[in-house]
């Protein structure tokens, strides 16, 4: 919580007194049910409880970041991305690489539900 919500807090007071353009925060998917997202969008209701710590304060830092749009006008970009992959990985992707080589890689739950990722490159832009 200290780093998410009043860390994104800090960030945002900051920003409004240097008259930034655009704030950007980079929230999760994991903000949503652990479900099937087909058909998900930005006007889906954000639960308001998570099993988890990371989820809960990254729904509370957006919830935050909403309200300083609103109420003090502070340029926003919320931005929900899946698994970011890119060159620079040193921890996941040379684990499933390494996987998909020995052949360790198994689907939990159908083929048709696919994970949502996004390279780095494309997020940044």
């Amino acid at each position: 919580r200290r780093i998410n919500v009043d860390g994104t807090r800090d960030l945002m007071d900051a920003s409004l007194e240097a008259g930034v353009k655009r704030f950007v925060l980079v929230s999760s998917l994991g903000v949503y049910p652990a479900r099937d997202h087909f058909g998900t969008t930005e006007e889906t209701p954000l639960p308001d409880s998570h099993i988890d710590g990371y989820t809960q304060t990254k729904v509370e830092a957006e919830k935050l970041a909403l309200q300083y749009f609103r109420e003090k006008k502070l340029p926003l970009v919320i931005l929900r991305p899946g698994f970011i992959y890119g060159p620079r990985d040193q921890t996941v992707m040379p684990r499933i690489q390494a996987n998909l080589k020995r052949r360790l890689v198994t689907y939990f739950g159908s083929r048709q539900k696919k994970i949502n990722n996004v390279y780095v490159g494309n997020v940044v832009q």
